[in-house]
């Protein structure tokens, strides 16, 4: 059987204490209560013990059914899945690793850069030598260099786009825009008519960055070739020093200001934001392909197309979506089996159609959502990785997250968050 359990917004105590009970009594398996925490020896216990970041309703179906398949063909196997809200999740995760209470595998929050932290630290299992690491497409191979090893499975890829609803741009006599300044005179437009401009789950953290970075790639200071990503990423060069991301902070504290996003954003959860693009409230949305089934399942009528966000150069931000990491204190050999068992084209297939997404196999078709069609042939001509791309890394993505809801809040500002930054970098 599957146990799922959700985990409520509380105090970070209470859900350390919650998520440790849970880990502790799935990996037990009822008898041994270090459960699932002797690495490959404990390859006789068949309970997998999963550990994700609360999603959306479409992801949990998901999960489900991956979880589902795998019992159904290991008969005698429980998957069991616990579900935790993005607050605290990651010290909440390393705690329980260190701890000796680890899960056999955990979601990555926050992408590359949320996964260098566990490497740093040697907590996690070299997936290099796996089968399914040659069947990677190249984008995916790439990130190889991130850690020069793999740590992560890569179920989806997700391109950073401008979703947008057609009915109400031809309501309001809109064209899509393709230079920055269409855009900005766009969102004046929607704003004069009462249309929220720009959907966004500001309460929830992790939409701004997606935007930010989508934005940031396009600078050509980062293009390929130079060596600005590595530098910021190393300490050398401060973010304040750098043009990318100094215009890009300023242009959204810019889109802040002129009233681009709801003026209640702190407080609307990203179910909310994609509740807002279906019923037709919000006209446009910075997000990733991965929206498409959420912002679907609010109305399955909603008339939606994706053009890529025009700010500077032609470039689209895409990253690894919902990535995998396996402790090397967990149950090794089963967490391994299952990820086989979950990269098998048939497994992914479904995966990928249930989540409209772009695959990260080269024998697997993709399922994109049609309203993207435009996105994606733009990220078949550029695409950059955001993470590799960005030069952001685990201590500077700690704070750009909660920086950025500063700014949308109104109690932060670009010049304040760069500093932020650059202190980051040296820790």
């Amino acid at each position: 059987m599957i146990t799922r359990k959700l985990i409520t917004r509380t105090t970070a105590a209470f859900l350390a204490i919650g998520l440790a009970a849970s880990i502790t009594a799935c990996s037990s398996g009822g008898s041994n209560p270090g459960g699932s925490n002797t690495g490959g020896s404990n390859a006789g216990n068949q309970t997998l013990t999963i550990v994700s970041y609360s999603p959306g309703p479409d992801k949990k179906a998901r999960e489900q059914f991956v979880a589902d398949e795998f019992m159904k063909a290991n008969p005698g196997t429980t998957v069991t899945v616990t579900l935790v809200p993005s607050d605290n999740y990651d010290s909440l995760i390393r705690s329980e690793i260190q701890a000796g209470k680890s899960p056999d595998l955990f979601e990555v929050l926050n992408n590359l850069s949320g996964l260098q932290p566990y490497v740093d630290a040697g907590l996690l299992q070299d997936l290099s030598d796996q089968p399914w690491v040659s069947r990677q497409v190249s984008g995916v191979q790439a990130t190889k260099s991130y850690f020069g090893k793999v740590y992560q499975y890569t179920a989806e890829l997700n391109a950073i786009g401008v979703i947008y609803n057609k009915d109400i741009f031809a309501k309001y006599n809109v064209s899509v825009p393709t230079t920055w300044e269409e855009f900005q005179a766009d969102i004046a437009k929607f704003k004069a008519a009462g249309v929220i401009p720009l959907a966004t789950g500001a309460k929830d953290g992790w939409p701004l960055p997606v935007q930010l970075e989508g934005m940031v790639v396009q600078n050509t200071e980062l293009a390929v070739g130079t060596q600005t990503a590595s530098q910021l990423q190393q300490g050398t060069l401060a973010f304040s020093k750098s043009q990318a991301w100094s215009e890009a902070l300023n242009d959204f504290q810019g889109m802040v200001k002129e009233g681009a996003f709801d003026p209640q954003a702190s407080g609307v959860t990203w179910p909310d934001s994609a509740a807002q693009m279906a019923n037709g409230k919000a006209a446009m949305m910075i997000q990733a392909t991965f929206a498409f089934p959420l912002i679907r399942q609010n109305n399955a009528n909603v008339n939606l197309g994706m053009f890529p966000l025009p700010y500077k150069e032609p470039v689209v931000g895409f990253g690894l979506g919902a990535m995998l990491a396996m402790p090397k204190s967990g149950n090794t050999a089963l967490a391994e089996k299952f990820l086989n068992f979950f990269s098998s084209a048939s497994v992914m297939s479904e995966w990928v159609q249930k989540g409209a997404s772009i695959s990260p196999f080269t024998d697997v078709t993709s399922a994109t959502d049609p309203a993207s069609d435009d996105l994606i042939t733009a990220l078949q001509k550029s695409g950059a990785e955001y993470n590799i791309s960005t030069g952001i890394a685990a201590s500077t993505a700690a704070v750009l997250t909660p920086g950025l809801q500063g700014i949308v809040a109104g109690n932060e500002t670009a010049a304040g968050l760069l500093q932020k930054l650059d202190a980051a970098q040296k820790q």
